[in-house]
């Protein structure tokens, strides 16, 4: 018990001290819209040693034309694999030479590394130290901007994807969450796998795969942030030279077309024998330009560590269970996700129906809205220790709501929510009257549709 309370202290410490810092020494930022259309917002962190950069693509699933589904990530991948001047063996020498980390995709092979990987847009992040950051930003150019997809290395990426396909076809937790996306988001772009389906993935051409390129790498759809100790106006004058010829592509770019909420109960389910049956449930709640965001993200957050108690300490009914919001700018979505023994299922399912219902009905004590509030700033914090996850999230949010120093004011909003805010949206954007349930496993026979 008296470590926990010196834990707790010490957190309690370092999230005010933490403030007070931001607070008295704002970070110096540069944002800029190059001629050929892309977007480069540069923080410096005199910090750090590490030079980070983060490419977000716009609207992933957007560009995805009907039977090409999963093409973004395929070329990803393929983007280390050979350019106009450099085998990949050369590519990956030159990035050892600089001690430099490229990442393109979330790892298949971690449970839960999807972090990053979002329907909506992309990333390629880059990480080196600051003594190599003029050559880091070479290398990356010539990656990114002439990669030339050779067919042997499109037939080991197509085999190693297809791979993923069948490892995640037999994963509950895989399933589910594409069933629940396919239903929440029916006929938007955002209903598609991110890996695509065999049948795309079988079809890719590296005609195709270039075309895919020239469009959705065009600097007009790219976000570039970057955190360094390097002076951002140095660092500026790199990318200009480099990402500064990339050409423009001339078309207009797709948009993600607004979400609409799923009015009534819908229910989708996939059996598979397997031991446990994983539950995702939820639907769509405004966005982060909303009012209401922070608000949403603190009710989420009181939710999930109820079902957190009450279903998995409690009455031990779950190996995984909690709840997440996810914001793009006019809208977002929420979910509880739970994995859980099949004899469970029902029990498992009306715990976490009765969970949202309390939350509506119950008034909300004031110490776990503090403690939700310091949940989500202590992990705002986390997140943004690494210059690569700052850089991540400055594009992401430049993306979603123009608003790249959104994390700078992070506390602030979530501070400025009262008990009564809370309260208001849950009783009207967790509604268990209205919304998608997505279950996988080994479930009765009455419970398939």
């Amino acid at each position: 018990m008296h470590k926990i309370i010196i834990l707790i202290t010490v957190i309690a410490t370092t999230i005010v001290f933490g403030h007070q810092l931001m607070a008295d020494n704002s970070p110096e930022y540069i944002h800029e819209v190059l001629p050929n259309g892309l977007t480069v917002i540069i923080k410096h962190n005199p910090d750090s040693r590490v030079f980070a950069i983060d490419i977000l693509g716009k609207n992933r699933a957007a560009w995805e034309k009907p039977g090409q589904e999963g093409i973004t990530d395929f070329v990803n991948r393929m983007l280390v694999k050979g350019t106009k001047d450099k085998t990949a063996d050369e590519i990956q020498a030159e990035l050892d030479d600089i001690g430099a980390q490229i990442k393109t995709n979330d790892s298949p092979y971690i449970p839960y590394d999807d972090r990053y990987t979002w329907r909506a847009f992309s990333f390629v992040r880059f990480e080196t130290i600051d003594e190599y950051a003029k050559k880091g930003i070479k290398i990356l150019y010539e990656i990114i901007a002439n990669p030339i997809f050779p067919e042997d290395e499109l037939e080991k990426t197509r085999h190693k994807v297809m791979g993923i396909l069948g490892m995640e076809s037999g994963s509950t937790y895989q399933v589910c969450r594409n069933l629940y996306y396919s239903k929440l988001f029916n006929n938007h772009p955002l209903s598609t796998k991110v890996l695509g389906t065999r049948q795309s993935v079988a079809g890719f051409t590296r005609d195709d795969l270039m075309l895919h390129h020239k469009r959705y790498y065009a600097p007009g759809n790219l976000i570039m942030a970057v955190v360094s100790n390097v002076k951002p106006k140095t660092v500026l004058k790199w990318i200009k030279k480099k990402f500064g010829k990339m050409s423009p592509y001339n078309i207009k770019s797709p948009v993600m077309p607004p979400a609409s909420k799923t009015t009534g109960i819908i229910k989708t389910q996939r059996p598979m024998e397997k031991e446990q049956v994983y539950i995702y449930l939820g639907n769509i709640v405004p966005g982060l330009s909303s009012d209401y965001a922070p608000a949403i993200a603190l009710a989420v957050e009181i939710l999930s560590s109820r079902l957190k108690l009450n279903l998995r300490e409690k009455q031990g009914l779950a190996y995984s269970v909690g709840a997440g919001v996810r914001f793009l700018g006019q809208f977002g979505w929420y979910v509880c996700s739970m994995g859980t023994g099949y004899e469970n299922f029902e029990i498992a399912k009306n715990g976490i129906i009765a969970e949202i219902e309390k939350l509506k009905s119950e008034t909300i004590e004031q110490n776990e809205l503090d403690k939700a509030r310091n949940s989500l700033w202590g992990s705002m914090l986390m997140r943004n220790m690494s210059c690569i996850n700052q850089a991540f999230n400055m594009a992401y949010y430049e993306f979603i709501i123009e608003d790249y120093d959104y994390d700078d004011g992070y506390k602030e909003r979530i501070d400025n929510v009262t008990v009564e805010d809370v309260q208001w949206v849950t009783q009207h954007f967790l509604d268990t009257g209205n919304y998608v349930l997505a279950y996988v496993g080994k479930v009765a026979e009455e419970d398939q549709e």
